[in-house]
C-alpha cells in the first residue's frame, strides 16, 4: 500500500561520490518490503503498472521504503536515450520552506519562495539575489514553497530551463518588487569532471569551488577520490574514497588536468607502481599503489 506520494527528507540524501540526489523529486511511500540490494526493482500498481522504482529501505520503521515515481525515472531514461546525459540547469540558491515565517517576511499563504542562502560566485550571486528574498515568480508565474515538500518542484522548475538560457525572477526584498535575471548553467560545471582510473582501481573527481564547500576541504587543489573498487590495487593498498590526492609521482602539486594527463602516460606504459600524496582528515599521508602485485593476482586467476 502507498502511504503518501510525496515524502520529502529536509536532510541531504547523497550518492557515495558524495553528491547530493533527491533534489528534484519527493518520494513514494509504500509498505512494500523493499531491503538493501532491493533498488532498482519495479513498484507496481495492482493492474500491473509501473509507478516508481523501488530506491531506498529504511532502518528507523518496518515495512516502510520508498521509490522513485516513475514520470522522474522515464524522463531521465529518455534524456539519456536521446542526448546521451541529463542535463540540469542550476542557479545557486538554496531554499527554505516559508511556513511560520509569512508574518515576518509579509507574505501572503502559499505565495513566494523564501531563498535561505547563496552559493558564491554562482549565478544567483553574479544577478544579485540574496538571502532572504522572496521569489514571488518565475517567467511571469507565480511560485511558492510554503511547506517543505514544494521545494523538489521549484528546484526542477529551475532544472527545466535549457542551459544558457535567462530566467526571469519577481522578487520581493523589504517593502520592494525587484525584478532579476539569472542565467541558468549546466548543474555539471559544479559537479566537476570524473576519470575513471580503470588499471589502478578508482575513480577521480576534478574539485570545484562547491565540491570544496561542500566536502570541508581547504581549496580545490588535487583530486577527489569519488570511488574505490573493493577487490583492486587501490583498495588492497589504504586508498579510501573521500581522499583528495595533491601529488602524484614526483608532481607534488596538482589539479585534475595534471593527474589526468598523468595518469593516460602511466597507465599506457603499464607502471607497476605508484605514489600517492594523499590529504586525508587534515593530514597528508603517502600512499603507494603496487598495481604490478594485483596485475599478477589477477594474471594466475
Amino acid at each position: 500500500m502507498i502511504s503518501t506520494t510525496d515524502r520529502y527528507f529536509s536532510g541531504e540524501t547523497r550518492l557515495p561520490s558524495g553528491e547530493r540526489t533527491g533534489v528534484y523529486n519527493n518520494w513514494i511511500q509504500t509498505d512494500a518490503a523493499i531491503n538493501p540490494g532491493n533498488s532498482g526493482g519495479p513498484l507496481v500498481d495492482l493492474d500491473g503498472l509501473i509507478v516508481g522504482i523501488n530506491s531506498r529501505a529504511t532502518m528507523f520503521a518496518n515495512n516502510i521504503g520508498f521509490s522513485i515515481p516513475i514520470n522522474i525515472v522515464k524522463e531521465v531514461i529518455n534524456s539519456i536515450l536521446d542526448n546521451g546525459k541529463v542535463a540540469r540547469s542550476w542557479i545557486g540558491v538554496q531554499c527554505q520552506e516559508l511556513q511560520n515565517l509569512e508574518s515576518w517576511f509579509g507574505t501572503d499563504i502559499n505565495e513566494g519562495v523564501l531563498v535561505a542562502s547563496i552559493y558564491s560566485k554562482s549565478p544567483a550571486e553574479e544577478a544579485g539575489l540574496q538571502a532572504g528574498d522572496i521569489i514571488l515568480k518565475m517567467d511571469n508565474k507565480p511560485v511558492s514553497a510554503r511547506f517543505a515538500e514544494e521545494l523538489p518542484a521549484f528546484y526542477k522548475k529551475i532544472a527545466d530551463h535549457p542551459v544558457g538560457s535567462n530566467i526571469e525572477l519577481t522578487v520581493m526584498r523589504g517593502d520592494k518588487t525587484i525584478y532579476v535575471t539569472v542565467k541558468a548553467h549546466e548543474l555539471g560545471e559544479i559537479l566537476g569532471e570524473d576519470l575513471e582510473c580503470k588499471e589502478w582501481g578508482f575513480t577521480v573527481k576534478a574539485i570545484t569551488k562547491q565540491m570544496a564547500v561542500e566536502n570541508q576541504l581547504e581549496d580545490t587543489l588535487g583530486v577527489y577520490v569519488s570511488g574505490v573498487k573493493r577487490v583492486g590495487a587501490a583498495s588492497e593498498d589504504g586508498l579510501r574514497r573521500g581522499d583528495v590526492i595533491r601529488g602524484l609521482n614526483e608532481i607534488t602539486t596538482l589539479y585534475f588536468q595534471d593527474f589526468f594527463d598523468t595518469y593516460t602516460v602511466l597507465a599506457e606504459a603499464e607502471a607497476e607502481k605508484i605514489l600517492l600524496t594523499v590529504k586525508r582528515a587534515g593530514s597528508t599521508k603517502f600512499v603507494l599503489i603496487k598495481v604490478d602485485n594485483h596485475k599478477a593476482v589477477e594474471d594466475d586467476k
